[in-house]
């Protein structure tokens, strides 16, 4: 992007996204970012697999909005 300064910046931010509405965090995304890269390989995140997720609000999405607790609650996430 480039910034008030003239220069050009780099800005990463890393989501880890449930496949089953993967599509519409990638078009809600690319309406914010210049560019939106997916990874060929699954990555479950920090919290695992059974780790809190939560469906994003302005996802157009049936399940938008929706948070689904830690499945197993013993793991530090």
């Amino acid at each position: 992007m480039l910034g008030p300064d003239g220069k050009v910046y780099t800005v990463v931010k890393t989501d880890y996204v449930r496949p089953d509405f993967l599509d519409a965090y990638v078009a809600n995304a690319q309406t914010v970012w210049q560019l939106v890269e997916v990874s060929e390989e699954p990555d479950a995140g920090p919290g695992g697999y059974d780790g809190e997720t939560v469906i994003p609000d302005e996802l157009d999405h049936p399940l938008a909005g929706t948070v689904y607790g830690a499945t197993d609650t013993t793991k530090e996430n």
